[in-house]
């Protein structure tokens, strides 16, 4: 059994709408009274004025087009991805989602507008985005070993100096008593990601120094750099770059938005 509901056909424009759980009606203002109780109400009225701005500008642009065939072959991957292939699957996942099919239809073309609204607006930037920040999107491969004890990095990192031992054999050693943890050498990961106090020791390493013990959080860390994978503006980033850039542009819209809350029907 569904415990909550949405007493409406469409909720477009419909004052009478109501949530309802367990058959009960709740008023909005309860509704009001529990988002702000529990820290959600801003969150909730920002997603609300962040729709109202894209709902506007796509309907206030005449270059946001979407062919019928690509809005077919979005219908076709969405249900893909979800599973809803069969009728039945569809027919429940739309009875979930309280909409009709001429509803479901629409939220993905609104989707594909957005889509389409987002390139126009962030990636003319992307490159320029890119080259400013390329050094945080360098990589890096490490060979480390971390230890809660500053004196059991300090002995290791000794060990490593004089060359009595390496990276790789200390990984092959199993510590039972959780003394250290050692990669040699971990998986390149993305230099910003990385603690900032290592960070900033790599901003002036070489590959192949031996760097520590450093403190990083309540780890003491002895590392050296194998390698510097120079950034790259592939699909994956250039997808995060635009999302960044449309996320920003539509900050900047909600800024410029005077908000607050009514008790009575009078609109701003």
């Amino acid at each position: 059994m569904t415990a909550t509901a949405v007493n409406a056909t469409s909720t477009t424009g419909n004052p009478d709408v109501q949530i309802l759980i367990d058959g009960k009606a709740i008023p909005w203002q309860e509704v009001f009274g529990q988002l702000q109780l529990f820290g959600k109400l801003r969150p909730f009225i920002q997603d609300i004025a962040s729709q109202r701005i894209l709902m506007q500008e796509v309907a206030a642009r005449n270059d946001l087009e979407v062919d019928p065939v690509e809005l077919d072959q979005r219908i076709l991957e969405f249900r893909e991805k979800k599973n809803l292939s069969e009728e039945e699957a569809l027919r429940v996942w739309l009875q979930q989602e309280q909409i009709d099919y001429q509803g479901f239809r629409s939220r993905l073309y609104f989707g594909l507008k957005v889509s389409k609204l987002k390139q126009l607006i962030a990636e003319p930037d992307v490159q320029r985005e890119f080259e400013t920040r390329s050094d945080s999107f360098e990589r890096v491969e490490l060979s480390y070993l971390v230890s809660p004890s500053f004196e059991t990095a300090q002995n290791l990192g000794q060990q490593l100096h004089s060359g009595t031992t390496s990276f790789e054999a200390l990984a092959a050693q199993v510590t039972l008593n959780g003394e250290y943890k050692v990669k040699a050498p971990a998986a390149p990961v993305r230099r910003s990601w990385l603690p900032k106090e290592l960070q900033e020791v790599l901003q002036s390493a070489s590959p192949l120094e031996l760097h520590g013990p450093l403190a990083v959080g309540e780890q003491w860390m002895v590392f050296r750099l194998e390698r510097m994978i120079p950034a790259n503006l592939d699909e994956r980033l250039k997808r995060q770059l635009t999302d960044e850039l449309f996320n920003r542009w539509l900050r900047g819209k909600l800024s410029g938005l005077h908000i607050r809350l009514s008790e009575n029907s009078e609109s701003d």
